[in-house]
């Protein structure tokens, strides 16, 4: 199932980031996410995240 809501996607993308230990997504920005990582390591984490990718599979038409 395709959910093409660009809007809902990047909730859903803000909120997993939320789950990902030592991370916290701060605001929504027309360009990407302002997170709070509590050290560089956990910040390194979220580059290539494989959610990432699952979240933007949703956008993607069938």
């Amino acid at each position: 199932m395709a959910v093409n809501n660009p809007g809902f996607n990047k909730m859903l993308y803000a909120n997993v980031i939320n789950l990902t230990p030592g991370t916290l997504t701060v605001d929504i920005t027309k360009d990407g996410y302002i997170i709070h990582a509590l050290n560089e390591n956990f910040a390194k984490g979220l580059d290539g995240f494989i959610l990432e990718k699952l979240v933007l599979k949703l956008e993607e038409k069938k």
